[in-house]
């Protein structure tokens, strides 16, 4: 039986869900342990209890309730350890059906094990898995797009926001039951029209996401990136060969709560979340591997896109597209050091939702 200390207990579960279902579901908080479940006569899972190997994991995995899993919200609790398990009264837990136990931390090529399944246990679908860098297994929301480069022009809240907003409008979309559909937004729309924001000299995240939410922006082959070297042009209400601008508005937006738990959540559930963290000198000497502040004088500050999360040899790191170009860092990307808000990039995190 389960350890009542890292364990939640699972009910309401749709009679679609199974035992790998539920270890999907979970696994993104963190490793776990134990999974045992109880079938009713029709032999669908009708309730659950998942231990889990750590306290930090186990509010995660609370982050859970009311989730939809397979169509319906589920109820996740905790019991304490002198309660009774939340089953029928007079039916057992089905120790031999358990869980395999999984881990986001999977060092070296050999056994490496994806958290979830392509497809993802979320409402969105935005999860999949890659095998990164050492072979570890990564937690990734989807991407559309390769990174952008901001050039000479400092929009990078801009680029980012625009990034975030793009993916989350194609995730959104494409689990609406509507055909499939790829959209890209117009950072540069943002650039030349959020006259909160200072152009070319920098930008706050709170300003533009209420921008996109007042005004929101249109796509990027109606006004490309045209910023590269440092100009921003006129706003105007048509595109480059003179049709009128379709717009995509935020229909909400807002902070995420600075914790690592939340910022999870909200990336496995939603997308990719937008941060803006402080850039040192040695940030400009990174190339690869997961970064840590350790020399030099703080710079500048910087507008990102987190878009998943990992372990490699035991250290967890956040992964990181950014918008240098390509041949930046890790093709574009970089991983930074998750859970101690390495340079602030837990601290201020912004996202939104177009439907």
């Amino acid at each position: 039986m389960s350890d009542p200390t890292n364990t939640v207990y699972v009910s309401n579960l749709a009679s679609s869900v199974t035992r790998g279902r539920l270890q999907e579901f979970f696994a993104f908080a963190g490793t776990i342990e134990n999974c045992n479940v109880h079938h009713n006569e029709e032999g669908d899972i009708t309730q659950a209890a998942v231990t889990f190997s750590s306290p930090e994991a186990l509010g995660t995995a609370t982050l859970l309730h009311n989730a939809v899993l397979d169509g319906r919200p589920i109820n996740v609790q905790l019991q304490p350890s002198s309660s009774p398990l939340p089953f029928a009264q007079g039916e057992e837990l089905d120790s031999s059906t358990s869980c395999s136990p999984v881990s986001d931390d999977a060092p070296g090529t050999s056994g490496a094990t994806a958290l979830r399944s392509n497809q993802g246990p979320n409402r969105y679908g935005v999860a999949s898995d890659a095998l990164g860098p050492s072979g570890q297994a990564v937690s990734v929301a989807s991407r559309t797009r390769d990174s952008a480069d901001q050039g000479q022009c400092g929009s990078c809240w801009a680029v980012s926001a625009a990034e975030v907003f793009s993916d989350r409008i194609c995730i959104e979309l494409n689990t609406s039951g509507t055909p499939y559909t790829y959209v890209d937004m117009s950072s540069q729309y943002i650039v030349n029209c959020d006259s909160w924001d200072n152009g070319c000299n920098g930008g706050d995240l709170n300003n533009v996401w209420w921008f996109l939410q007042q005004y929101g922006t249109t796509e990027a082959w109606c006004l490309p990136y045209t910023s590269q070297y440092g100009s921003v042009g006129q706003c105007t209400g048509s595109c480059t060969n003179g049709q009128q601008m379709n717009y995509y508005r935020a229909k909400t937006a807002y902070a995420v709560a600075s914790n690592v738990s939340s910022i999870q959540s909200e990336i496995y559930f939603n997308g990719p979340v937008q941060a803006a963290f402080t850039i040192y000198q040695d940030f400009y000497d990174y190339s690869s591997g997961i970064y840590q502040h350790m020399y030099g004088n703080a710079v500048d500050g910087h507008a990102i896109k987190i878009i998943g999360w990992g372990s490699s040899w035991g250290t967890p790191y956040w992964l990181v597209q950014n918008s240098w170009g390509q041949s930046w860092g890790e093709a574009g990307n970089f991983r930074i050091l998750r859970g101690s808000n390495e340079c602030g990039i837990e601290q201020s995190v912004y996202a939104g939702t177009y439907m």
